[in-house]
């Protein structure tokens, strides 16, 4: 923590070896050392600690959030200079120890290997030459692309665990890559950049794009009307700015996002965790990517901020119909109250689809 800077350098309080300061600040920690122990006495949350402010002998409070941060940005300087194992050293100094046994992973690729694929063949060899990749264990490619529904009619096996680790393989990816391409950023838009582009809403237009949802093994009539809708409303809304207004009344169906996340994932797991591997392969399906220039905000972040540059204020009311939420938004201008709703199973989508009405 000594090598933390999270405050400006104050030029009154430095003074050379040996020389006694014109500005003392006294300690009253009762701590005769710089070092300070670990244990819940220095640890608190009033809020009238004075961040950042050395005593004279160099204890201070730090926000919790500073260091939290620090240790993140040096996992990802070590991620930088020496890639995964690089990383993977840092948090085993920082105690937190990550261990992966390779026979473990050839140990799940085995478990597919079980998988009986061939009545799929088809299915499966259209697939690869779409994602320009053949799989050497078949069975991952059709776990990934299987439904839970199919699990009522006899299968032993889904998409979801896949789902999970595909979940982070592309957002490491994807992180990595607006960290290379886009270095005169800013920060916060990195981050709106990442939500997007990591969005079940843009991975399923990924999906439809290159007609992967074609793919997928169901046993759902609701989830085939579900997909078809969607499909339907996409067509109809190509070439329109904003997507999230065809968001608002089509709901993106949450498989679609979830066959590119459990697709990534089977890759991951077939390449033996090679991640450039699988960046290779899902970059071409990801293209063209989210850039500043076409970046949408979410409907009610962007509502947000455009009311607090022009001064108005939103109300909200939240009601219930059943299992559904009921959003009722308003905004008063100056010479007219602009009113919608917005519905759905959550309190977050429901408020997204009243804002991209307003």
């Amino acid at each position: 923590q000594g090598y933390v800077r999270d405050s400006a350098f104050d030029p009154r309080r430095w003074v050379a070896p040996g020389q006694i300061s014109l500005r003392p600040f006294p300690c009253n920690c009762r701590i005769e050392t710089a070092f300070v122990p670990s244990n819940g006495r220095y640890i608190s949350d009033d809020p009238s600690f004075v961040v950042g402010k050395p005593c004279d002998r160099a204890h201070r409070w730090m926000c919790s959030k500073a260091i939290s941060d620090c240790v993140e940005a040096l996992v990802g300087a070590y991620y930088v200079g020496g890639g995964i194992v690089g990383a993977l050293w840092v948090m085993k100094w920082f105690g937190i120890e990550i261990k992966c046994d390779r026979k473990l992973v050839q140990e799940v690729k085995l478990n597919a290997s079980y998988i009986c694929y061939l009545p799929k063949i088809s299915v499966i060899e259209e697939l690869e030459a779409k994602l320009k990749y053949n799989f050497s264990v078949k069975g991952l490619l059709l776990e990934a692309i299987t439904h839970p529904s199919l699990q009522e009619l006899g299968a032993d096996y889904c998409y979801q665990r896949l789902e999970f680790l595909g979940d982070s393989v592309l957002d490491l990816l994807i992180t990595r890559y607006l960290y290379v391409t886009h270095t005169d950023v800013d920060p916060g838009e990195l981050t709106d950049l990442r939500s997007a582009l990591v969005s079940n809403e843009n991975f399923a237009e990924v999906v439809l794009r290159n007609n992967i949802h074609s793919h997928l093994q169901h046993g759902s009539g609701i989830l085939l009307e579900q997909i078809t809708e969607y499909v339907r409303s996409n067509l109809e809304c190509q070439g329109k700015v904003n997507k999230f207004l065809q968001h608002a009344t089509c709901k993106v169906p949450k498989v679609l996002g979830d066959i590119m996340e459990s697709i990534a994932g089977a890759i991951f797991v077939d390449t033996d965790f090679n991640v450039d591997v699988v960046w290779k392969i899902v970059e071409p399906l990801l293209s063209p990517m989210i850039t500043p220039d076409n970046l949408v905000l979410p409907p009610y972040r962007e509502l947000l901020e455009l009311c607090s540059h022009l001064g108005y204020f939103i109300n909200s009311k939240c009601s219930s119909k059943g299992e559904e939420v009921i959003i009722e938004m308003s905004v008063q201008l100056r010479d007219e109250l602009l009113i919608a709703q917005g519905q759905d199973r959550n309190k977050k989508s429901a408020k997204s689809k009243a804002a991209a009405r307003i």
